[in-house]
């Protein structure tokens, strides 16, 4: 018996250790179990803290990277050198650029045109109706640019540039006020109006140069080159690039005589001021029409001596150029308007060599071709040329007794002529869309009963700007930071897709595009 018992508490033992090392197993599995997923917690943890400043890495570099091409003069325009990055750390070529990132290292971002949405520099029509469009550019440097030598209050509606300096020489000045002083005032000023338009001259201004209050910087004299006050012909090669000259003469011919009360004229190549003249300044042609046909006219006058190269309007006529719509002699409203839109239709006068045109009696109106529905938009010039006549290719002149009526519905592009615009009495405005020349001087008494601007940008002129320019921007990380964004170095880390639009004929000031996000993505 009492063996029998010793066994059984033997036995009674190893069943306990049993029960212990099982329980000790147990905890252990379970303890384990614990900090495996603490473990793994901990480097979940990590990682999404990592990917966390990654993101905010990425998502500071590109929204760093829109705001810097929303300052950059960039258009996606081949012919012009605005990069989409203009300052900092960036490759040769403003393409890309590096930011540091808060958590450390850099985000390369490489900015790239949408092949579908850049504009390529071309000119649409906005929506919109007020646009900072320069009205009067001059774009010589070495002599004054804008002269006002009339005696009366001189107004353009629309913004003005000159590379050089404005000067306002005659006659006591007008005060600096807004608004300007009646027409009839016996004082000289320039005034500009317009609630977005301002004044900008790279050499001094001289006399009362007053532009109306509106924007933040509404004049600056002696300011520095801007990219508003650049030639738009080299900007916009294609809208600006003047139509085949006409190489034959006209087809008829040109007239002789001037029999009945409409004389026709049509396009082709004119050699001779002289025989020009002997129908538009004939006091046998007096109170005639003169039509010009639509279509492209080229001016290059042979006549001996190069004094004689001079076309005159020098009888009480009307000169009507274009699609006319019942000639007569009342000038405006004698032809088809550009800004009607829709209608190709128009005249192109281009002067040529040393050929000039005057104008010092009767009335003068062209009307420049213009469509609506062909990309790049053209845009609407009346007259073009201008490259190595001695003295003003245009001009108008008139007296106390004489005062023509001029009408110019399109742009006057001469960026290497003078033009010079004499009027007494004036009752209309002159121009209605921009005017870009060398240099012109204005000497404008106006009508007692009119204030009109000589240059007028209240029309459908105004809505000419620059394309939309859409963009990727790419986000990467690099091996090394001077490794260029390739997918053999470097991983995409996001991207943006991003509109600019720009309301200025030129790229706007720094800041005063508009931005529009159209996608954004950052990788995971």
């Amino acid at each position: 018996m009492t063996g029998t018992a010793r066994r059984r508490r033997r036995n009674d033992d190893g069943a306990s250790l049993i029960l212990v090392m099982m329980f000790v197993i147990g905890v252990g599995l379970v303890v384990g179990s614990l900090l495996a997923y603490t473990s793994v917690g901990i480097t979940s943890a990590t990682k999404t803290l990592a990917a966390n400043q990654s993101s905010a890495d990425v998502a500071g570099a590109l929204q760093l990277a829109v705001n810097d091409v929303r300052h950059s003069g960039y258009f996606n325009d081949p012919t012009y050198n605005a990069k989409c990055f203009e300052s900092g750390a960036h490759d040769g070529a403003g393409t890309s650029k590096m930011y540091p990132a808060p958590s450390g290292g850099v985000v390369q971002v490489k900015c790239s045109p949408d092949p579908a949405g850049g504009s390529s520099g071309s000119l649409v029509e906005s929506t919109t109706t007020v646009q900072s469009q320069q009205a009067l550019l001059t774009l010589a440097t070495g002599q004054t640019g804008i002269v006002d030598s009339g005696n009366n209050p001189l107004r353009i509606n629309g913004s003005v540039y000159s590379n050089s300096g404005i000067s306002v020489p005659t006659g006591s000045n007008c005060p600096a006020a807004w608004p300007p002083p009646s027409a009839t005032t016996n004082c000289n000023g320039f005034y500009v109006g317009g609630a977005t338009s301002t004044i900008t001259a790279e050499g001094s201004c001289a006399g009362t140069v007053y532009p109306q209050a509106g924007v933040a910087v509404a004049r600056s004299c002696n300011a520095t080159s801007q990219t508003v006050g650049t030639d738009p012909g080299l900007v916009h090669p294609a809208e600006f690039q003047a139509p085949t000259a006409p190489t034959a003469a006209p087809s008829p011919a040109a007239p002789t005589s001037c029999s009945g009360s409409v004389v026709h004229f049509y396009p082709g190549l004119y050699t001779s001021a002289t025989a020009l003249n002997n129908i538009t300044a004939s006091n046998s042609c007096k109170n005639k029409v003169f039509w010009f046909h639509q279509g492209v006219y080229a001016f290059d006058f042979q006549d001996s001596p190069a004094s004689k190269r001079v076309w005159k309007l020098a009888v009480p006529s009307t000169l009507v150029a274009g699609a006319a719509t019942t000639p007569s002699s009342a000038v405006p409203g004698q032809c088809v308007a550009p800004q009607t839109g829709g209608s190709t239709a128009g005249a192109q006068f281009i002067f040529q060599g040393t050929s000039q045109l005057e104008i010092s009696d009767g009335g003068f109106e062209i009307c420049a071709p213009y469509s609506a529905s062909t990309l790049p938009l053209k845009v609407p010039i009346a007259f073009f040329g201008g490259g190595g006549a001695p003295g003003p290719v245009v001009s108008v002149t008139s007296t106390a007794a004489v005062n023509p009526t001029v009408f110019v519905q399109g742009w006057t592009y001469m960026p290497a002529a003078s033009v010079s615009v004499n009027l007494k009495k004036a009752t209309n405005t002159v121009f209605k869309y921009p005017v870009v020349v060398s240099t012109i001087d204005l000497n404008i008494s106006p009508n007692s009963a009119t204030s009109l601007p000589v240059i007028d940008l209240g029309t459908p002129a105004t809505r000419l700007v620059v394309a939309p320019t859409t963009v990727f921007l790419t986000a990467w990380s690099c091996a090394s930071p001077t490794d260029a964004p390739t997918t053999a170095t470097c991983s995409v880390l996001g991207r943006a897709k991003v509109r600019y639009t720009d309301n200025c004929l030129t790229p706007c000031p720094a800041g005063q595009r508009s931005v529009s996000v159209l996608g954004w993505k950052l990788e995971r």
